[in-house]
């Protein structure tokens, strides 16, 4: 998936950096950096760092069975640069000119620095790292794009780079949203548009799904929130625009549904509860968004309440 870089600095004002997380991968960039595209799972995929005007950088990473030879997947990584860029017999490889990877964060890890120069372009160049972590099992390749006077930024960024989550929550960071998760949840799908962002998670039987809304000045010009909501609610099951209570959420106006269990009258369900329903929606004025957080749990009663305590969606506080 490609969109435009939206990042604007509306959580932290007068920070000049931010955190992106993905995918158990995290990396501490400027605040006008932000995600620019994204393919693939957890196992193997592809993310691309912008700015405002250009690529910054590009991490493919792959997880193999068995610890792969680091420099041969580093070869085929520039074999496909320089076919994809058309630099036939012009290209010329160099290998470990910049230590990027820091050894005193990083211990024992194995890593491939490399340049790519176009022989007769000089200025058509490509530089990276390749490096195998074994605490995941994850072989990485990134690709940068800098200019010679932001080498030390780029090196500070990817030293910064940290490719799997310690402890008991996964962190996702996109385009200045921010939530913390149980980490055992796995992303199905992301929802991109132009004020509008949905993450939607799994992890067996329970589905997470988190949600912003911008330009909520807009949405609510007509409606004060509590009405506005429960548009929202019926979209899920028309029975709760009236079951869901107004709450004070960080002294923000909300409402939410605990342990509802919708009944979904069909032939096959018999008319019995087939879920555990917890829903929050939060209207924050400081940032001018509305954000929600549902989780879904089939027959399990209580836990769909105890993933709700776990996940923390930032608004505006620090």
């Amino acid at each position: 998936m490609y969109f435009e870089n939206m990042s604007e600095n509306t959580v932290n004002p007068g920070n000049t950096e931010k955190m992106i997380a993905w995918y158990g991968f995290t990396m501490t960039v400027p605040q006008d950096w932000d995600i620019g595209a994204f393919s693939g799972n957890y196992d193997n995929g592809y993310l691309r760092i912008d700015d405002r005007f250009s690529v910054k950088l590009g991490i493919k990473w792959q997880t193999f069975k068995k610890k792969p030879n680091l420099r041969l997947v580093v070869d085929n990584f520039i074999k496909r640069i320089v076919k994809q860029f058309k630099f036939g017999k012009k290209a010329k490889p160099e290998f470990g000119a910049i230590r990027w990877i820091d050894d005193t964060q990083w211990t024992g890890v194995e890593q491939i620095g490399f340049k790519i120069v176009h022989l007769k372009k000089t200025h058509l160049k490509f530089e990276g790292v390749g490096f195998h972590c074994s605490g995941c099992n994850k072989t990485v390749v990134c690709q940068l794009y800098y200019t010679q006077e932001e080498q030390p930024l780029m090196l500070k960024v990817i030293r910064s780079l940290r490719d799997h989550v310690q402890g008991d929550k996964a962190p996702w960071a996109i385009l200045d949203f921010h939530a913390d998760i149980p980490k055992e949840f796995r992303l199905d799908n992301c929802e991109v548009k132009s004020a509008f962002l949905q993450m939607n998670f799994s992890a067996g039987k329970a589905k997470l799904r988190i949600a912003r809304w911008g330009l909520a000045d807009v949405l609510l010009r007509k409606m004060p929130f509590y009405d506005w909501s429960k548009g929202v609610m019926k979209s899920l099951y028309h029975e709760l625009a009236e079951k869901a209570v107004q709450v004070d959420f960080r002294g923000h106006q909300a409402v939410e549904l605990l342990n509802y269990k919708p009944v979904k009258k069909s032939f096959l369900s018999k008319g019995q509860p087939e879920e555990s329903l917890n829903i929050k929606l939060w209207y924050c004025p400081e940032i001018n968004r509305i954000f929600l957080t549902e989780i879904r749990v089939d027959g399990n009663d209580g836990i769909a309440g105890k993933f709700m305590e776990q996940v923390r969606v930032v608004c505006h506080e620090q």
